[in-house]
């Protein structure tokens, strides 16, 4: 059993660095900003989130898999939440009606 959860964990770990690289190469690839972020904002959640999975598959052992539990919901608290912040300001710093930078 414990061979099965060994295997399990490293096809999610692997299927979640594939989702990582996937999102780079949407970076990359999108020519404007929101795609961008919407690309690395998705990918990464998700991909943060089935390496950490195959992390708790991985590891035998209870306190590990709680402490990962406890960083796995602060990742999904805080990740949308600072891609929705810096979208936020992108798009409020594009339509500024006022300038004030200095050139």
């Amino acid at each position: 059993m414990q061979i099965i959860f060994l295997k399990l964990g490293e096809i999610i770990i692997l299927i979640g660095a594939v989702v990582i690289l996937l999102s780079a190469i949407g970076i990359l690839r999108f020519p404007e900003t929101y795609p961008r972020m919407h690309a690395s904002g998705v990918g990464d959640s998700l991909g943060i989130i089935l390496v950490i999975i195959g992390l708790m598959c991985k590891s035998g052992d209870f306190i590990a898999i709680c402490k990962l539990s406890l960083i796995l919901m602060l990742l999904l608290i805080t990740n949308p939440s600072s891609a929705h912040c810096l979208i936020s300001s992108i798009f409020n710093v594009a339509n500024s009606k006022d300038d004030k930078r200095v050139n």
